[in-house]
């Protein structure tokens, strides 16, 4: 499992926004983590050797 640590600042949309972009990537969210108002730490999850999409070798 690989995990990625990620600090955001700002509201609801700001945290939506970054999860969808790290979705994109292959992750997904794991865990957020609340430090301040408006502060958080997201951590997203991959699993290491499994495929991920649009990632596909085949032609």
């Amino acid at each position: 499992m690989h995990y990625r640590f990620v600090e955001v600042e700002g509201e609801e949309d700001d945290l939506d926004r970054v999860a969808n972009e790290w979705r994109a990537k292959g992750y997904e969210l794991f865990q957020a983590v609340y430090k301040t108002t408006y502060r958080w730490v997201l951590i997203f999850s991959r699993n290491v050797g499994v495929e991920q999409p649009g990632n596909s070798s085949a032609s």
